[in-house]
């Protein structure tokens, strides 16, 4: 929201920080600081600075404008007519009779609005056009950045959006994963209500490495049920079929092993199971060359297109959704 100057208003500044403050803790920043281009800058103490682009996600514009006019509805329903022309189609007035479950007793009736809400494969493509629509305009955004992290906020209703243990193809459809792997943001975070209220937030680019490791070990276990491998062979093995794939993974290694790295998360096997590594806003671990797989068990070639085959005939289903920080009054 922009006043006749074209100037971001309090309101909208407002919504913005309350947005940002979803998946960040602004505390645990040394400053944060509203922008152009993209909407947030912030930094912690010895680290460089990034951006943040918030977006808000609704239905149809109707949706938008009687959410940001709390009141619009009501004056609807007491017979003042719609504030913009495409409403009226939308915001039609309906008679609506009340009785009891049973049709006893008296009966009122009164006007109402019916809505239907979207399905859930129109939420996800709107989604991922809305995804692909601010990537466009990312190419104007401060080039001294080290980089750009967009958060949607949906205001699509929970039933039209994913249950708690959720099907990642379902909602990561083929054109999905292509706006994702070609984003200039290094993560994508999809905040939602869900069916209890709660806001939570999912990263989306994490959720796809997430996927494909799972689907990396589950084919490596069907190609070679009887090995067992050390848990610190198993990131440069992946490592190793995705370069054979043309992948997007960069090798580092810190303290503990190695990582492999996309969009500003590493993956790797550890004692506790499957280890997501967060330095999308941090200095990175320490990035090398693809380790060389000392004794290879199996060409990596040919189990490379085995794995790619496997993964496209099996999906992973999970429960990956953070509790948002901070529950934003959004106007």
């Amino acid at each position: 929201m922009r006043d006749n100057s074209g100037v971001r208003t309090m309101n909208k500044l407002e919504t913005e920080f309350g947005i940002f403050s979803t998946v960040y803790d602004r505390s645990g920043f040394e400053e944060t600081l509203c922008s152009e281009k993209p909407d947030i800058r912030a930094h912690r103490v010895g680290e460089p600075w990034f951006g943040v682009e918030i977006t808000e996600l609704f239905p149809s514009e109707t949706d938008a404008r009687t959410h940001s006019d709390p009141g619009y509805i009501g004056q609807i329903l007491a017979g003042q007519p719609v504030k913009h022309r495409d409403d009226a189609g939308v915001l039609t007035l309906s008679a609506v009779t009340i009785t009891n479950e049973d049709g006893s007793g008296s009966s009122a009736t009164v006007q109402g609005i019916f809505r239907q809400h979207p399905s859930k494969p129109q939420h996800y493509d709107a989604l991922v056009q809305r995804i692909l629509t601010k990537a466009q305009k990312a190419n104007d955004y401060d080039a001294t950045l080290t980089h750009t992290n967009l958060i949607v906020m949906d205001h699509f209703e929970p039933e039209s959006g994913p249950e708690k243990r959720w099907a990642v193809s379902d909602v990561l459809a083929p054109e999905a994963r292509t706006a994702l792997a070609e984003s200039p943001f290094r993560e994508i975070f999809w905040v939602t209500k869900a069916r209890s209220g709660r806001r939570v937030y999912r990263p989306l680019q994490a959720v796809l490495l997430l996927e494909r490791f799972w689907g990396f070990l589950s084919a490596l276990n069907e190609w070679a049920p009887e090995v067992q491998f050390e848990r610190d062979q198993l990131a440069p093995i992946f490592l190793q079929v995705a370069a054979a794939q043309r992948g997007h993974l960069t090798p580092a290694r810190d303290d503990v092993g190695w990582l492999a790295v996309t969009h500003g998360w590493g993956i790797r096997a550890s004692e506790l199971g499957v280890q997501l590594a967060d330095c999308a806003d941090q200095s990175p671990p320490i990035q090398a060359t693809i380790p060389e797989l000392k004794d290879p068990i199996f060409p990596i070639a040919e189990f490379a297109d085995f794995e790619s085959a496997y993964r496209s005939g099996h999906e992973l289903e999970c429960e990956l959704a953070m509790d948002a920080r901070v529950i934003p009054e959004l106007r």
